[in-house]
């Protein structure tokens, strides 16, 4: 990549656009850019790096140092820089976020940031889009912005912590730099498959150990925990075996006696079963018999059959009575509401009396109201009439007011229109008296001047005479002219007009005087005397009158169709009474019939029921009765053929005895069962826990062989195996021997920068870490020694800190596959070194371009302008807020 031309503003201390060719600079090889401690020498790397990566250059940098303080709301920041690759010409322009005034009001907006990328081979488009733009110099640098800054850009102080730094710390350093990115994820990759393998094999490995386990808890469970503790598989199913077989022979022995309790035990249950039917039997005999009458108890089952039937005829008889007081509630209900109904009949009949009284008051209360409204109506036009004059009155007064007003007003106008008249007349008379001043002063002047050609015994041009006795004498002032004539006739013409249209608004005003004054004559006549007030007091008066007298004229119909309504209402009330009386009387007669009617009924029945409480309730103490006997007949024909003699309580031993025996001989019995079971299903779990470990054994075996191969490679690589002696990873190593190129390139310009002494050499002795091997030892060829960079002067610190820095360049050019960088910046450093070795050292960066490279070397050295010709020039601002500005010379 070469640079071709940078333009840049409102960037760090550039205020105003300032611009570089830097293809007049790097015909040379060596340029220099130069200028005071903080004039803006490094900005200029800041706007190179900005333009290719839209970020800044040097470990100190930061984006506050980007936009210049200098500018203010309104002036843009902006980078443009073009450059080649490959021989194709780029443009590259960037403007990063930043605040601006608003287009439109006041205040500032945020300007958002904007980049554009022209590729000038008449093929590519145009690009805007950061990502884009970022992609595409990827690809064709070949360098992150890490890589640019540290071998494009050599900023100060940074190359010379490479060459002092820890093996640790010079192994990130150069990660960082040389892309060893593929065999990165190659290491990465081998070691997540190793890890993968040895989850595996452990997985495997836990398998067996779960399944034997497994077979070992559920063997323990019959054969004890000690006793399977050591125990193979093999042994264990064995062992189970012969403890299923011990258990099913002790169960057929315990077979036959189980039977033989089980029998007797069947026998002792029969037996108790018929003496308790006998003992109940008795025993409901005994209870039936109680619940009847003595006499009852004691008759055969004939009689009793005889008693029932009367029973049943009885209560045949009283069913109709309860069925009476079932109804009782309603008969009830209904003589309520027969005595409801006749009291509210006689209610209606008393209302109705009494608003047939009230009737003719409200007739007479009515016609009142008829003769009042009539009354009313008839006044009604008078109190009309009264309202229009009272109200005509009320608004002569208000016109009377206001041309009060308006009359002032215009005497007001009028005087000063009489003033205005006077003043224009005394204008023009003042004007009228200067212009004939004027004319007559300048009829003298002419005179006087007529005079001084006259001679005497010479006719006079204007009188013929040939004496001149009393010529005109030359007045003082300065001589008038036409024109000054003609201004003052123009005055008086302007004062003509302005009199006379002073004349015409004096006539207006008066005129206007004497109208409000005829108006304001005719309203007084026509408003009288009375006061405001009193007419204002006098109309509301009437118009309230006015108003209740239309309300009663309007009522005066609704009035007359209620006395109509209210005889009608007369009419219907009478009509009304005879009915409710009727009504009335029809519903007490019915009332006290039906009172009468329960009454009789009540006598009849308590003659049938006798001493009984209720119809219902004796039927129900029949039912009950009846029952009993029959219980009693049932329980007689239960007992019937049971033995008399037969006892509970010795058949309750005899069965309680076989219970016994039987329960000892079944639970024996079931323990054995659920011994034998309890084996068996152990026998069939343990065989086949048995199949899976020897599934997993199986499949650990074949784990291992497989995964062999990928854990052996993943500690290998990951320096974790004794196989890799010098205990380094393979990225490590891959660093480490590229290290080794660099400082075998590095030592090419080392030698030459230091006159054939020094050279670099790759220290390897350290071992122990994935970073061994990356020491540097600089070799003295004049001593034959080799020394630590750390005893190296200052001078020699840094040519040598700018070898390794080229040769790092060099080696990370020529594997990155990107363009070549045929445009090199060295930041700092050259005031360390003695005229020789700066002499020598210039020499150097001057020899790079025999190889195509040119070099910006960047300081403050006054030394330095004697030695590189061509330079850019930093130059402060005669004032801080003017900025710097930038020359080139020696182009």
């Amino acid at each position: 990549m070469r640079l071709h031309s940078l333009e840049l503003c409102g960037i760090g201390p550039f205020r105003s656009r300032q611009a570089i060719d830097f293809d007049a600079l790097t015909a040379s090889g060596l340029f220099l850019i130069e200028g005071p401690t903080g004039s803006g020498k490094t900005t200029i790397i800041d706007a190179i790096v900005f333009a290719l990566y839209g970020s800044l250059s040097g470990a100190e940098s930061d984006s506050g140092r980007l936009r210049s303080h200098l500018c203010g709301a309104d002036e843009p920041t902006e980078v443009a820089l073009t450059f080649s690759i490959g021989g194709v010409r780029h443009t590259i322009t960037r403007n990063p976020a930043y605040e601006r005034l608003k287009a439109r009001g006041s205040g500032t907006t945020s300007e958002r940031a904007r980049q554009t990328l022209v590729v000038h081979d008449d093929a590519t488009p145009p690009m805007r889009e950061a990502k884009e733009i970022g992609v595409y110099l990827q690809q064709h640098l070949g360098l992150s912005v890490e890589q640019f800054r540290r071998l494009v850009v050599l900023p100060q102080g940074e190359f010379d912590a490479l060459l002092r730094a820890k093996p640790a710390d010079r192994y990130r350093t150069l990660a960082s730099l040389i892309d060893d990115r593929v065999l990165e994820r190659v290491q990465d990759e081998l070691k997540r498959a190793a890890d993968e393998a040895l989850k595996t094999r452990g997985d495997a490995t836990a398998r067996v150990e779960r399944t034997l386990a497994i077979l070992r808890d559920r063997a323990g469970e019959v054969l004890g925990s000690e006793a399977v503790a050591e125990v193979v598989p093999d042994d264990l199913v064995a062992a189970l075996h012969a403890q299923s077989e011990a258990a099913n022979a002790r169960l057929a022995e315990l077979a036959g006696p189980l039977e033989s309790a089980r029998a007797a035990d069947l026998a002792a249950r029969q037996r108790l079963e018929a003496t308790r039917k006998a003992s109940d039997a008795r025993a409901a005999v005994a209870r039936a018999a109680a619940a009847l009458d003595p006499h009852d108890a004691t008759l055969d089952d004939a009689a009793l059959r005889d008693r029932t039937a009367e029973l049943i005829a009885r209560r045949t008889r009283l069913e109709p009575l309860a069925q009476w007081e079932v109804e009782g509630a309603a008969r009830q209900a209904e003589g309520v509401r027969l005595r409801s109904v006749a009291d509210e009949r006689a209610q209606a009949l008393a209302q109705a009396r009494a608003q047939a009284q009230r009737l003719p008051e409200e007739q007479r209360a009515l016609d009142v109201r008829l003769a009042e409204a009539r009354a009313a109506a008839t006044s009604a036009p008078a109190l009309d009439a009264e309202v229009k004059r009272l109200e005509h009155v009320s608004d002569l007064l208000r016109q009377r007011t206001a041309l009060t007003a308006s009359l002032q007003t215009a005497r007001a106008d009028e005087a000063r229109a009489a003033t205005s008249l006077q003043e224009s007349r005394d204008r023009l008379h003042a004007a009228r008296t200067a212009a004939a001043d004027l004319l007559r002063r300048q009829l003298d002047q002419r005179a006087a001047h007529l005079a001084t050609l006259l001679v005497d015994g010479q006719a006079c041009p204007v009188c013929g005479a040939v004496e001149h006795p009393r010529p005109a004498d030359n007045p003082d002032g300065d001589l008038i002219g036409d024109d000054d004539v003609a201004r003052a006739d123009a005055a008086v013409a302007d004062a003509v007009a302005a009199e006379a249209a002073a004349a015409e608004a004096h006539r207006e005003a008066q005129a206007r005087t004497a109208g409000i004054e005829r108006d304001l004559a005719a309203a007084t006549a026509g408003a009288g005397d009375e006061p405001p007030e009193v007419v204002d007091a006098a109309l509301t008066a009437a118009q309230t009158a006015a108003s209740a007298a239309h309300a009663s004229a309007e009522e005066l119909t609704t009035l007359t169709d209620q006395q109509a309504a209210l005889a009608q209402a007369q009419r219907e009330m009478t009509i009304t009474i005879e009915t409710l009386v009727a009504q009335a009387t029809a519903a007490a007669t019915a009332a006290d019939s039906f009172d009468e009617q329960q009454r009789l009924e009540s006598e009849r029945h308590r003659t049938e029921l006798g001493d009984a409480e209720s119809a219902s309730a004796e039927i129900t103490r029949i039912d009950a009765y009846v029952q009993h006997i029959t219980g009693l007949i049932e329980a007689r024909a239960a007992a019937a053929g049971m033995p008399a003699d037969a006892d509970p309580d010795a058949a309750q031993r005899e069965a309680a005895e076989a219970a016994t025996a039987f329960t000892a001989v079944e639970t024996v019995h079931g323990e054995a069962q659920q011994q034998a079971l309890r084996v068996q299903e152990a026998v069939t779990a343990v065989t086949a826990h048995r199949a899976d470990w020897l599934a997993a054994v199986a499949a650990s075996a074949a784990t291992a062989t497989a995964t062999e191969a990928a854990i052996e490679l993943g500690a290998l690589v990951t320096a974790r195996s004794n196989a890799n002696v010098r205990k380094l990873t393979l990225q490590a190593y891959a660093v480490q021997r590229r290290f080794l190129s660099v400082l075998e390139a590095a030592s090419v310009h080392l030698e030459r920068m230091s006159s054939g002494k020094y050279s670099f050499a790759l220290d390897e002795s350290a071992t122990g870490n994935a970073q061994a091997g990356l020491g540097i030892d600089i070799v003295d060829a004049w001593s034959g020694q080799t020394r630590d960079p750390a005893t190296l002067s200052g001078g020699e610190t840094f040519y040598a800190s700018l070898s390794l820095a080229l040769g790092l360049a060099d080696v990370v050019r020529e594997e990155s596959g990107g363009a070549t960088l045929e445009t090199l910046f060295v930041d700092e450093g050259f005031g360390s070194l003695d005229a020789d070795t700066l002499s020598v050292v210039l020499d150097q960066l001057d020899a790079l371009r025999a190889r195509g490279r040119a070099v910006g070397v960047i300081s403050h050295v006054t030394e330095m302008k004697d030695w590189v010709h061509d330079r850019i020039e930093v130059i402060p601002g005669a004032r801080p807020a003017l900025g710097s500005t930038l020359r080139q010379t020696g182009v």
